[in-house]
């Protein structure tokens, strides 16, 4: 049985709370990409109603710019490593 007191053990228990807290903290694809749709929200619904898309198509309602939102969350997530 290994001794409880020893320094060895010590750290070694400490490493491996620090490594089971990390993992645990992990966020899922679907969870991250949540997360930064609803940062980048509130920026979209500021959007002018003349801001267009390459196709000359405004973006007027909610709906266009939630879905301008989420636009601009899949490019953001090609970077986010």
């Amino acid at each position: 049985m290994a001794n409880s007191n020893h320094p060895l053990y010590k750290e070694g228990y400490k490493r491996g709370r620090a490594r089971a807290q990390r993992e645990a903290r992990r966020l899922t694809a679907a969870e991250r990409w949540n997360e930064v749709y609803l940062g980048l929200l509130p920026i979209a619904l500021q959007v002018g109603n003349d801001w267009t898309d390459e196709y000359g198509r405004r973006f007027t309602t909610a709906e266009d710019k939630a879905s301008l939102a989420a636009r601009w969350t899949d490019a953001a997530m090609k970077y986010i490593k």
